[in-house]
């Protein structure tokens, strides 16, 4: 397998590195993030990037949900915040 670039995304979807990697060497990512061929974010991402605003679905989403991230998640107790006590904790009005 070609080496090629890998952006490594973190619960608040932000881009904290970038790796070059053959994607069958054994290497294991940080806890709590996603790691994703940069082509298929579809575009070229910069370090500290929040990566979710650019790609609303596609493969990102999917392993967001995956990992327990609901994009349809409802406030139940009325504190402005959604999936409460879980990584994905955020504003009820945040967009991805």
């Amino acid at each position: 397998m070609d080496t090629q670039v890998y952006v490594i995304i973190n619960s608040e979807a932000i881009c904290e590195n970038k790796i070059l990697w053959d994607g069958v060497t054994e290497w294991t990512p940080p806890p709590d993030t996603l790691v994703v061929p940069e082509p298929e974010v579809g575009m070229n991402i910069e370090i500290g990037q929040l990566v979710a605003q650019e790609i609303p679905s596609g493969i990102i989403l999917d392993q967001m949900i995956a990992d327990g991230y609901n994009p349809d998640a409802k406030d139940g107790d009325g504190d402005g915040m959604v999936q409460d006590a879980t990584k994905w904790e955020r504003p009820i009005d945040t967009q991805l």
